[in-house]
């Protein structure tokens, strides 16, 4: 059942082949989750993403964790489409599969009319979230998200969004590596599994538009487009600095700009702690340290905070070079926002220091601050940041 979505106007889909009621099935958590191979063609994909890229994509954003959302960061296109909800239904083969599956004595009728399609390019994700049901009459609820891919590993230069899904204590119970016409069912409402879509590593763009980016990235010199498989696997997972006094940043970091402290490591021997942080729901931090610890690692984008004991209440420590004085460095880390001139505000308000503010120099729109010890934050907006193309 796909999810509810607001409404769009709707767009003409092309039909797809009807398939036998004999596709593989996979079940990765009994009827919980499970996938369905083959209820598209690459050729019927392709002529959905062709559809779809003429149609156009809106941006999709979130306020992030900090607000209770998501992080969400992707195209899409939203339809109420009842005769092609039916006309999947009828085709594809969920139909066969999934009606004698019973729910608390009830079956499987059809598909939500609300239709979305997403795309995702080289960085964007959905992260970790849950996903709600929909009452749509009085007789019937939606029970179950239905995706069904029109880009797959390997294919249309496809690296990354595996659909992953969380059990207790952060563990992975199922990792869904993206295949072109596959489906994939999970459960949705109460018994739906904390989930997320990696980052697409590569771009899922799968016009000729794509193919003109790689052409040009592959005159930098320099630049390898042609991944290796021996880093399949391979994440940015953190970016270490020192600082003076952990309980001042700290603050600041959860405070102020809203990650949530992952876990922390000391070392009494050597006489430092280090703290992790990151834009995740406490929900997903396990519960066991040594869980938590190897599930932090396996988290991109974290920030690790370097404390030597003893500088907080050192008279004579001076601090650490920012990498922004001579001799120049390092730089900053940078912080996507759905509104800079909103964030900067309250950034004001709250007393943090900037560098530059959103309207200063050429470059507007963009902003930087400073942390408390004095390392530079650049805080901008993805869809802004199209000014720079």
């Amino acid at each position: 059942m796909v999810r509810q979505a607001p409404k769009g106007k709707a767009t003409q889909l092309p039909k797809v082949s009807r398939k036998g009621e004999s596709l593989p099935v996979t079940y990765l958590k009994e009827k919980d989750i499970f996938t369905i191979d083959g209820v598209l063609t690459v050729e019927e994909a392709q002529r959905l993403i062709e559809a779809a890229e003429s149609r156009g994509f809106e941006h999709q954003g979130s306020r992030g964790p900090a607000f209770g959302e998501a992080v969400r960061d992707n195209g899409r296109i939203s339809l109420d489409d009842k005769e092609y909800a039916d006309h999947l239904w009828a085709a594809t083969g969920v139909q066969a599969v999934i009606r004698n599956i019973i729910l608390n004595g009830r079956h499987a009728c059809g598909l939500n009319p609300s239709i979305r399609i997403y795309r995702y390019t080289a960085g964007q994700k959905f992260g970790q979230h849950y996903d709600d049901s929909v009452l749509l009459d009085e007789e019937q609820e939606t029970q179950y998200t239905l995706l069904i891919y029109l880009s797959g590993m390997g294919s249309q230069g496809l690296v990354g969004g595996e659909t992953v899904f969380y059990g207790k204590r952060g563990k992975v119970v199922a990792s869904v590596v993206p295949k072109t016409g596959m489906a994939l069912l999970h459960r949705h409402g109460d018994d739906c599994l904390l989930h997320e879509g990696n980052p697409a590593r590569r771009s899922t763009r799968t016009t000729s538009m794509a193919g003109s980016a790689e052409k040009d990235l592959k005159t930098v010199l320099g630049n390898h487009t042609d991944v290796d498989p021996a880093t399949q696997g391979f994440i940015f997972q953190q970016t270490m600095y020192r600082i003076k006094d952990p309980e001042r940043s700290l603050d600041f970091y959860t405070r102020i700009i809203g990650m949530r402290l992952l876990t922390k490591l000391d070392f009494p021997e050597m006489k430092f702690s280090l703290y992790f942080l990151g834009y995740h729901p406490a929900q997903a931090i396990p519960e066991d340290s040594a869980d938590r610890v190897e599930w932090m690692f396996s988290q991109p984008a974290s920030l690790e905070l370097t404390h030597n004991w003893g500088t907080e209440s050192d008279a004579e420590f001076k601090g650490y070079h920012s990498g922004n004085d001579d001799p120049k460095g390092y730089g900053h880390i940078g912080l996507a926002v759905p509104d800079v001139e909103a964030a900067c505000k309250r950034f004001e308000e709250l007393g943090v220091e900037f560098v530059k503010k959103p309207n200063d120099g050429k470059m507007k729109n963009i902003a930087f601050i400073k942390d408390p010890d004095g390392y530079w934050i650049e805080i901008l907006n993805p869809k802004a940041s199209r000014q720079f193309a």
